[in-house]
């Protein structure tokens, strides 16, 4: 009897120890689970990316392919180094095909297409204006310019009309496509009361006209399209006869000035409109990394290795022998670009001069004006879909800017995964951030 009554006891003792040990294994399981959060996925997606690689404003994206950002958010870029068109007209035919997903465009040059397939093309990104509207002359020419005769005591309005009046008549080259993007040349030619049509237009590639310009005395007048070749050109030994940086010095307040500060955003993401209605987190990602590749070239620590990067790419596809010193002058004074921090207060505030919605409307407007154009109600509120962005991204960092506020002071949020979350709010991608925090409070 004390033989079975001892074995039910140790037998009791064992089931409640294995009970206990069950629980305290579950309790210690279910306190891990809960603490040790899984990070929420980020999609692998790939983009078909396409880009002119003439000038430093749409080779932006290279920086981020070669220093990693696409793949910090799960973009993988097809062809890995983005597929190089030669000559600028080639991306809206590769667009209107769908070849692409995304390229970097110009984007006044399609605004003429609203009536057909160009709303189905919207710009997702406005990052730059362009500044580099210059008429140049060569070093051996005999002719003075604006800044010459102001130099004599001239007022810049005599002295631009003085100046540009003397290319009346004379072969100024340029390339085909200039005469695509307003605001036109006729801009510059006004102070001098001249249209294109007193000049004799030679119409060459940029490159070519570079390489004709090394030739003393073979190219005496040149309108540059592309960044890259101005400040080539002016490196060279040639001088503005006018420019766009001196009018909106010395004649701000001129028609001319006006007309040149509507160029707004003029390079941007130009995106498949069905890849923003279905699958706007890819856009928003894809935005991101352009803001963060911004941010690498404006910052003095990384600015060198970016410019590196954009003046390698242009170089080996253009022949041209830039330094990054001059992608350095471009980003700075030809080609100023709007970084996350600039987009609200410049591009999408409507007492800005930059204000792109009021530069685009009358870009439609001239277009309609000159027949290139139907009349007709174009709805620019959904073709600037890099307004949506914009929106969509501010509201996803002002609502991570109270997630971290509430994940501080939390004592359960996960470390981790907040740490993880500020990673990516650097980054610009507000989505991510979101995600992260919300996962660290779950």
């Amino acid at each position: 009897m004390r033989t079975r009554y001892r074995s039910l006891v140790v037998l009791g003792v064992v089931v409640l120890g294995v009970v206990a040990m069950t629980a305290v294994t579950s309790a210690g399981t279910s306190k891990s689970s809960k603490s040790a959060a899984a990070p929420p996925a980020i999609p692998a997606k790939t983009i078909k990316f396409g880009f002119y690689p003439c000038c430093a404003d749409t080779a932006v994206p290279i920086v981020g392919m070669k220093r990693g950002f696409f793949k910090d958010v799960g973009l993988t870029i097809n062809p890995s180094d983005g597929q190089q068109f030669t000559q600028a007209s080639q991306f809206l035919p590769a667009m209107q095909r769908k070849d692409f997903d995304i390229v970097t465009a110009f984007s006044t040059t399609w605004l003429s297409t609203l009536n057909s397939y160009g709303m189905d093309l919207p710009p997702a990104v406005l990052y730059d204006i362009y500044l580099g509207r210059d008429i140049l002359v060569s070093p051996t020419s005999s002719v003075k310019s604006t800044d010459e005769y102001m130099k004599q005591g001239m007022s810049f309005k005599d002295a631009a009309a003085k100046a540009v009046s003397q290319l009346k008549g004379k072969d100024v080259y340029t390339d085909p496509f200039s005469g695509a993007q307003p605001p036109y040349y006729d801009v510059l030619l006004s102070y001098g009361g001249l249209t294109g049509k007193d000049l004799n237009f030679q119409f060459l590639d940029d490159d070519k006209i570079l390489a004709l310009s090394a030739t003393p005395g073979r190219v005496e007048f040149a309108i540059p399209l592309s960044a890259p070749v101005l400040v080539a050109m002016i490196r060279g030994g040639y001088k503005p006869l006018i420019d766009m940086p001196g009018i909106i010095k010395n004649d701000p307040k001129s028609s001319q000035a006006a007309e040149l500060l509507k160029e707004t955003g003029n390079q941007t993401v130009m995106i498949q409109r069905e890849l923003w209605e279905k699958d706007p987190d890819t856009v928003l990602r894809y935005a991101s990394v352009v803001f963060r590749s911004i941010a690498y070239l404006k910052d003095k620590k990384t600015a060198a290795v970016g410019n590196k990067i954009v003046a390698d790419t242009i170089n080996a596809a253009t022949g041209l022998k830039l330094i990054p010193a001059d992608i350095g002058i471009i980003y700075t004074a030809v080609d100023p670009l709007f970084t996350w921090e600039q987009q609200g207060s410049t591009l999408w505030n409507p007492n800005s001069a930059y204000y792109a919605p009021k530069g685009y409307a009358t870009a439609v407007q001239s277009l309609i004006d000159n027949k290139s154009l139907p009349e007709g109600s174009y709805d620019l509120k959904k073709f600037l879909v890099a307004q949506n962005v914009y929106t969509k991204l501010h509201g996803l960092q002002l609502q991570a800017d109270k997630l971290f506020k509430t994940a501080t002071k939390s004592k359960k949020a996960n470390k981790a995964l907040i740490a993880k979350a500020h990673k990516y709010y650097d980054w610009y991608d507000f989505l991510d951030a979101v995600r992260y925090l919300k996962a660290a409070m779950a």
